[in-house]
């Protein structure tokens, strides 16, 4: 009797220790393994991963798919780097390798290379195709920490810096300690904004400027945390594509831009909104039906709407940007190219996209009437559109001379604040009624 109650313990022990789905060591084995095992090599390396966007496969393909691919990812992590090395899973789409013996940065990193190497790429399940990455966080002992808490803790700011970064790793470093705390609040208090509504657009016109005819606005997210203030997108929208916030995000800001477009054309003025896409946005297979979704809802052609991705990130995800454009265009959406002019296009290169609008980055419209550097510049930009059809708009225009000089340089349109600044949306269908706009001919 006691030989199968001993047993039985010892199989429950096992049970504890090990993580039901993968296989994979459980968080508390971790935990006693970092607190024991890395003594006696002296120390070691904590490498935890995280799964980007995983939540947006559990949402549009279903937790069977969600299952498979944290299946997958810990075969694939079942050749770590060293022997004597714990694979575990820590939470919902996060693992961790733990590497005992001491190694400095440089080692530590050639690890989480190796790691990280050896999980990313394509999973493929029924007739789709799951372009799996992650960010991974390094934190070494004894240098960065000696205890479980410390470690972890240690290894999770990383990894929260690397989601931010090209390369998907850092390690953790005393600054992040401040950092990471700021990010933390940001990401919660995004949840949470995301949620109770308190995001909030402003609109900014695009104007012709031969004419002076109002041709569209541009939706502008706006954010003021409820202890930090006023927050630029650049800090909240990174942290909203490293958690799988983004699709959340995007759907919200284009169902309250189509329902602000919609006000102006029973207004009797009617214009187009266009919204920054992010490219993470291109990876979500529920994006294109999502759009013609929000763009039934608010009775709107898609013609109304354009979709900007900035010059970078189509470079950076040519093959997949391609693609989606490609069903955008279909659908009858109006595309741009944001920030031209910054990412060093070739002719070839964006002959290749089915856009049909270019937006010069205002690095070159700040001194356009001053430098003939920058006049250079917008004039290669503007022939090279008039010879692929495409329109130009100027964005940053703030002086009437940078409006005279872009007119006389061909630029068709300009955005900034010598048209207007930013406006709410009562404050935009305000402005709007006194305003010319656009022949519905020309769109």
């Amino acid at each position: 009797m006691l030989a199968r109650e001993a047993a039985l313990a010892d199989r429950l022990r096992d049970v504890g220790a090990r993580d039901s789905l993968t296989g994979l060591a459980s968080l508390d084995r971790l935990r006693g393994f970092l607190d024991t095992g890395f003594d006696g090599a002296g120390g070691g390396v904590l490498l935890l991963l995280d799964i980007e966007r995983f939540h947006d496969v559990n949402e549009m393909l279903g937790h069977d798919a969600g299952d498979q691919i944290l299946v997958e990812v810990a075969e694939r992590l079942a050749g770590a780097p060293a022997p004597g090395s714990l694979i575990a899973r820590v939470a919902a789409d996060q693992f961790a390798v733990a590497v005992p013996g001491a190694v400095g940065s440089e080692i530590g990193r050639l690890n989480a290379m190796a790691v990280k190497g050896r999980v990313e790429g394509s999973i493929r399940f029924a007739d789709l195709n799951a372009d799996v990455r992650v960010a991974m966080g390094i934190a070494r002992s004894p240098d960065h920490g000696s205890g479980a808490a410390d470690l972890l803790r240690r290894a999770e700011l990383a990894m929260t810096t690397a989601a931010g970064t090209a390369s998907g790793i850092a390690e953790w470093e005393p600054g992040d300690e401040r950092d990471g705390a700021r990010r933390l609040q940001v990401l919660t208090g995004l949840r949470e904004a995301l949620g109770d509504g308190s995001l909030r657009l402003a609109y900014q016109p695009k104007v012709s400027l031969t004419t002076g005819e109002v041709a569209g606005f541009e939706a502008l997210v706006r954010w003021t945390h409820p202890t930090l203030g006023e927050l630029a997108p650049d800090e909240f929208v990174p942290l909203a594509e490293a958690t799988g916030l983004i699709s959340t995000l995007t759907t919200t800001v284009l169902r309250r831009a189509l329902v602000a477009c919609r006000s102006w054309h029973d207004a009797g003025k009617p214009v187009g909104v266009a919204v920054n896409l992010s490219a993470r946005s291109l990876d979500s297979p529920a994006l294109v039906g999502q759009v013609g979704a929000l763009l039934a809802a608010s009775n709107l052609e898609p013609r109304w709407l354009t979709l900007e991705i900035t010059e970078s990130s189509v470079l950076a995800h040519r093959t997949r940007s391609v693609e989606v454009l490609g069903q955008f265009r279909n659908l009858g959406v109006r595309l741009a190219i944001d920030d031209f002019g910054t990412g060093y296009s070739s002719l070839h290169q964006l002959r290749g996209l089915p856009v049909q609008e270019v937006k010069i980055d205002q690095t070159f419209v700040t001194s356009v009437h001053e430098l003939p550097q920058d006049r250079a510049v917008v004039h290669a930009i503007v022939e090279l559109c008039r010879s692929l059809g495409l329109e130009t708009v100027a964005e940053g225009v703030e002086l009437v001379e940078q409006a005279d000089q872009l007119r006389s340089l061909g630029v068709a349109d300009g955005q900034g604040f010598y048209f207007a600044r930013p406006l709410d949306p009562e404050e935009a269908l305000a402005w709007l009624v006194g305003q010319p706009v656009r022949s519905l001919a020309t769109y």
